[in-house]
């Protein structure tokens, strides 16, 4: 069984080694007396048996998961799960799903071709997502290909299965109280690029939960065929919840989602 502390750890380590802004941007609010904790953390897979949602699924809840709703997002071929902790303190999981029926034949043969080297990590619990990119990079014009259907394929295929982002809980900052404030803070202060998909803010207090996200750094990859490009690796979001009818809201809206998760499409190659 997988040791949650340690999970957490080793996740957010590799995490930060391709997302130098989320350091930058933890040390800024802690310098500042502010204490940092994780609202929630994505992760991204496949619709695959022991890589898909349902197959790791009593994993997270042997590590004191609770199991809290399930979205559809048609327009990205996605589905995806959330789940909270029994410790209050604990970050939520939201994993999202790519549905490769939805793929066409093409892309789904080049997107399995390099799953298939996947196999020997093949862990059927959340320790997939320790793994990061563990088959060899496609050629950039297969990339391009991929990408140009879907981001959010394109993403997996060259980032692979690890935490797509981290995000401050605004809830738990004694002295900002607003998502929009935040993310000012970190545009001005860290210098982060802020995702406008949607507005700058998603979400209303009445629904529960506001957001906003910086735009993912970037990472230069050498591909298969000897090209060397900028890709979009991963992001930091900011996140409040607010309470409905007496509870807090543990859940995440598919609109504003929808919109996040945009964060890793690919920007202006170097940005």
């Amino acid at each position: 069984m997988l040791v949650l502390d340690d999970w957490l750890t080793a996740l957010w380590r590799a995490y930060v080694d391709v997302t130098p802004q989320a350091q930058r941007i933890v040390t800024l609010f802690q310098q500042r007396g502010q204490p940092v904790v994780s609202d929630h953390i994505a992760l991204r897979t496949v619709s695959l048996p022991g890589w898909n949602i349902e197959t790791m699924e009593p994993a997270f809840l042997d590590m004191g998961y609770q199991y809290v709703d399930d979205y559809i997002f048609e327009d990205k071929n996605l589905y995806a799960r959330s789940y909270c902790h029994r410790s209050p303190d604990i970050p939520r999981i939201f994993i999202s799903e790519l549905l490769l029926h939805r793929l066409t034949s093409q892309h789904r043969a080049l997107l399995m071709d390099s799953l298939q080297h996947s196999e020997a990590v093949l862990r059927k619990d959340p320790a997939l997502f320790l793994s990061n990119r563990c088959w060899p990079l496609p050629s950039y014009d297969d990339y391009l290909s991929l990408a140009n259907v879907s981001e959010y394929a394109a993403w997996l295929w060259v980032m692979g299965f690890r935490a797509n982002h981290f995000t401050l809980s605004v809830n738990h900052l004694p002295d900002y109280h607003c998502v929009a404030d935040v993310l000012d803070i970190i545009e001005q202060d860290a210098g982060c690029s802020i995702n406008e998909s949607g507005g700058r803010i998603k979400g209303q207090p009445d629904a529960g939960l506001v957001q906003g996200s910086t735009l993912a750094d970037a990472i230069k990859l050498t591909f298969a065929d000897g090209q060397s490009h900028a890709v979009p690796s991963c992001y930091y979001e900011v996140a409040q919840r607010f309470d409905l009818q007496g509870k807090l809201y543990q859940g995440f809206q598919v609109a504003s989602a929808s919109h996040i998760f945009t964060s890793t499409d690919r920007q202006e190659e170097g940005v």
